[in-house]
């Protein structure tokens, strides 16, 4: 399990980052702030947040480098899929985004498919 801590690491950079991510461009895309897209893309690289997701999105590809040195690519490009269950999540607590009934239980499936392979590893 300790060759399976930078892996996890990596998950969680990636929830920070992307949950982070939505958020600025949320904030920074109101009809307040911007009115075009080169307008946008500068309020998103003036943001210090964006810039900690960007670091987040790095470590967690430097910790993907590790994992994939220290575990079978078979079992950790799946357990690193566990970013398609934990993202949509993580948005609908931070962001109070929808999660219909079917989306729901596509990332179940999910889940339970990473489980499995979590089994063999």
């Amino acid at each position: 399990m300790k060759d399976m801590a930078p892996l996890v690491s990596a998950v969680l950079l990636m929830i920070y980052s992307n949950v982070v991510m939505k958020m600025r461009a949320v904030a920074n895309s109101g009809p307040h702030h911007v009115t075009g897209v080169v307008d946008y893309l500068l309020a998103m690289l003036r943001d210090p947040f964006v810039w900690t997701a960007g670091a987040a999105t790095a470590g967690a590809m430097v910790l993907w480098l590790i994992s994939i040195r220290r575990v079978d690519l078979s079992v950790a490009h799946p357990m690193i899929a566990s970013i398609f269950v934990a993202v949509p999540l993580a948005a609908v607590y931070f962001l109070n985004e929808p999660m219909p009934p079917l989306r729901g239980l596509g990332l179940a499936l999910i889940a339970f498919g990473i489980l499995l392979v979590a089994k063999t590893a």
